[in-house]
């Protein structure tokens, strides 16, 4: 094989493989009103960011932003009650978002609230149900047609265990619990199972959780485990059969660049690391890709743009084009070929970011440009 030949076929390899983790296609956009501790989902194609803070002084924001990856359009909706800190799942076409932080007028009173709202995206229609228990902070997954609300804080000083399950099938809600009462539990389903990973045992002192429950929805049993590392403020996603659970800080505060994998086939445990160790990071997952972006290096301002990638086809990580604005605790979702980073709090002030990162997988006309470019780029090269 001649060396142009083995040359272009090294880059056919890598552009399938590790390089495509660098080859993403990065954009940006704006959600229509900055704020952070926003909701997010995908349901179909349209990747759905509601309520949040805006600041200090108007703190809830009933605003749901929402990018259809067909168009690429962006659209607003209204949430029904404006809070914060809800838990955010799908089934189907519908969103749904439930529980949440809210308050009152003038004084703003902070209230927990027990309100599920359902959105289906086809008709742009709002219906609603209630949790058994009003809280915020909770966790959300859906595995075949239950959906599941689990955990959160019920006054700032405690914490919830109760577990509400609908289910689409028959339209009943029934209640489980979790092993411990936590708010915040990272929470992700893989295969048949749902994870409910760690969280704060107290919302108020911030105490890591170092439990996992897991449901399994073909037996309708639940287990438990424990996290290898405890901390608080990870992320989480899962690819395949592994979940991800990345960064966060310890009970001394100290900012962890570990990454817990549980691998569900298995039902063991391993390690990674990040390239760089913080809290309050956005987690998702495009194809065989695991993605962690932004969070917190230090208390004061001190925030990080890097965006960690892990790829299941080579088990292998690496860094890529990093966020364009560097902040804490933005949210990602998936839709289509699309990973989305957006909102958070940016600077030492808290200030909300209405800021959107878009990473796309290219298409293959889009490879076909770049393979042809590079080959140029060897020609060229092969002549000098």
């Amino acid at each position: 094989m001649g060396v142009r030949a083995h040359l272009f076929s090294l880059l056919i390899v890598c552009l399938s493989t590790t390089c495509m983790a660098q080859g993403l296609v990065h954009t940006t956009a704006s959600l229509s009103e900055a704020r952070h501790a926003l909701s997010t989902t995908t349901a179909g194609t349209k990747a759905l960011f509601a309520g949040g803070i805006r600041s200090a002084s108007d703190y809830f924001s009933d605003v749901v932003d929402i990018y259809d990856s067909q168009t690429g359009l962006w659209a607003a909706a209204t949430l029904p009650q404006a809070r914060y800190s809800m838990g955010a799942t799908s089934i189907g076409e519908t969103a749904i978002f439930a529980g949440g932080c809210t308050g009152e007028l003038p004084n703003m009173e902070w209230l927990m609230s027990d309100r599920v709202d359902f959105y289906n995206t086809q008709t742009g229609q709002w219906s609603t149900a209630s949790l058994s228990l009003a809280r915020s902070g909770l966790g959300a997954a859906t595995v075949g047609t239950k959906v599941m609300f689990a955990g959160g804080c019920i006054d700032h000083h405690n914490d919830s265990n109760v577990v509400d399950i609908y289910d689409t099938a028959t339209e009943q809600w029934t209640t489980a619990a979790l092993s411990q009462a936590r708010s915040l539990p990272l929470t992700t389903t893989v295969g048949n199972k749902v994870i409910f990973a760690g969280g704060i045992i107290n919302w108020w002192d911030d105490t890591p959780s170092n439990v996992v429950d897991i449901y399994d929805a073909v037996t309708g049993q639940w287990s438990t485990a424990s996290l290898p590392n405890v901390r608080t403020s990870m992320s989480v996603t899962t690819v395949g059969n592994k979940v991800f659970l990345a960064g966060g800080r310890d009970a001394n505060s100290t900012l962890c660049n570990i990454v817990d994998i549980y691998d569900a086939e298995t039902d063991t445990w391993s390690s990674a690391t990040l390239s760089q160790a913080r809290y309050g990071l956005a987690g998702t997952s495009l194809g065989n890709l695991a993605l962690f972006g932004g969070g917190h290096l230090r208390y004061a301002g001190h925030l990080s743009d890097v965006l960690d990638l892990y790829d299941a086809t080579t088990n292998t990580w690496s860094t890529g084009e990093s966020l364009s604005v560097a902040r804490a605790y933005p949210v990602a979702t998936t839709v289509g070929q699309q990973a989305i980073f957006a909102g958070g709090y940016t600077g030492s002030d808290w200030l909300p970011s209405n800021v959107v990162d878009i990473y796309t997988v290219p298409e293959p006309s889009m490879l076909t440009l770049i393979v042809a470019g590079a080959v140029g780029l060897l020609n060229r090269r092969r002549k000098l």
